[in-house]
């Protein structure tokens, strides 16, 4: 279905599948990327990863279904690395960081799993 996207690596099944306009993408793995149309500067590895999203950019997902339910159309800059890491998206502009104290934080993100960071 590729219409005018460029510079797209495609290596699996069905993977960037519904890519039309998309530039930058790479897509390793059976289904990986595979909603893909317009959204550009993505890494999806694994079976599987990144596969709902469609116009998000510069997304890095990977490890068997990481990101697979990320469906934030225009979404940006998310990452995620781990079997099945897609569940819960956190916006840390969401929480009151004038209380977390930067150690916090790190504590915060490295005692995560399952979970997603974006920091906006």
């Amino acid at each position: 279905k590729n219409i005018s996207g460029d510079n797209n690596v495609a290596i699996g099944s069905s993977a960037l599948y519904n890519n039309t306009t998309a530039d930058d993408n790479t897509a390793v793995g059976r289904s990986a990327g595979t909603l893909l149309t317009t959204g550009s500067d993505n890494i999806a590895i694994g079976q599987g990863a990144l596969s709902y999203e469609q116009t998000g950019t510069n997304a890095t997902a990977v490890g068997v279904g990481a990101l697979s339910t990320q469906r934030y159309d225009g979404d940006t800059h998310n990452t995620a690395i781990g079997q099945q890491v897609k569940e819960d998206l956190i916006r840390l502009s969401d929480l009151m960081l004038e209380t977390i104290k930067p150690q916090d934080l790190l504590i915060l993100i490295l005692g995560m799993t399952q979970i997603l960071v974006e920091i906006t």
